[in-house]
């Protein structure tokens, strides 16, 4: 489970960590597959970007997304299939053959016979979400996750 969708939903420059912002809004420019930056509240894509506090031209991910997350596991694992369920694509089930199953919280499929074992990551990004529920979210999330595995 993989808090975030897309690829790299959050960028800062690479010199100083200045958090990446669109030119027109000031919204946070995403990385998308083939290294487009696109601004998560206008759409538009940036081109040529460079940092306005330190004139870099270099970004970062300050966290990675689903699709970066699956992409990483695959080249990681490369005689392993790896599927993804997330906002764009939920899988409802996936055969009990070996894979690696990537998912966002809400999007996991039901394995057949249960999963071998289940790995969430990045839960501070759940539990610092500003929500008062936020800690009972996470945990519900978790714990629905968790009954996804076998005994």
């Amino acid at each position: 489970q993989v808090p975030r969708r897309g690829y790299a939903p959050r960028l800062a420059c690479a010199q100083c960590r200045a958090p990446a912002r669109c030119r027109h809004c000031s919204g946070p420019l995403q990385g998308q597959d083939g290294g487009v930056l696109r601004c998560e509240w206008c759409g538009r894509e940036e081109s040529g970007w460079h940092c306005p506090e330190c004139g870099a031209f270099r970004l970062r991910a300050q966290v990675v997304g689903a699709r970066r997350t699956a992409e990483e596991l695959g080249r990681a694992f490369p005689a392993v299939p790896v599927r993804t369920s997330g906002r764009e694509h939920v899988l409802d089930t996936v055969p009990g053959a070996p894979a690696l199953v990537v998912s966002t919280p809400g999007a996991e499929p039901v394995a057949e016979g249960g999963y071998a074992a289940a790995l969430l990551l990045d839960g501070w990004a759940m539990l610092g979400r500003p929500d008062l529920r936020a800690g009972e979210d996470a945990l519900r999330r978790w714990i629905a996750a968790a009954a996804l595995v076998r005994p």
